[in-house]
């Protein structure tokens, strides 16, 4: 009988440390433009601390990040021929979706 309590004990912290786990992860998107143009392919890494994540942009210029835990992570936009942007930013359920604008390269300067 004390093994059966014992195994439904773990059973109860088992199932709440699933559930907290779950409360403490949020989805980040975003779209990626410029000058109001959609920039596919773009790659977007976020990282908190030794965390790190990549995903790139769909044709429509938007990313998702399905399941970042909540905090401030740094977000990075890289793409060829575009200046790179950097900002840090805020991940909770109700946190708004940023839209990245890039900024073209001149002339030369990506190759430098």
């Amino acid at each position: 009988m004390d093994a059966d309590r014992v195994f439904r004990a773990m059973g109860r912290l088992l199932a709440a440390s699933l559930a907290l786990s779950a409360v403490m992860a949020s989805e980040h998107h975003g779209v990626v433009q410029s000058g109001g143009l959609a920039v596919p392919g773009a790659t977007i890494t976020a990282t908190e601390g030794d965390k790190k994540v990549t995903t790139t942009t769909d044709e429509h210029g938007a990313y998702a990040f399905p399941d970042l835990s909540d905090g401030v992570w740094t977000i990075e936009v890289e793409m060829f021929g575009f200046a790179k942007l950097s900002k840090e930013v805020g991940v909770a359920p109700l946190a708004p979706s940023p839209t990245w604008d890039l900024s073209v390269l001149p002339p030369g300067a990506a190759m430098a």
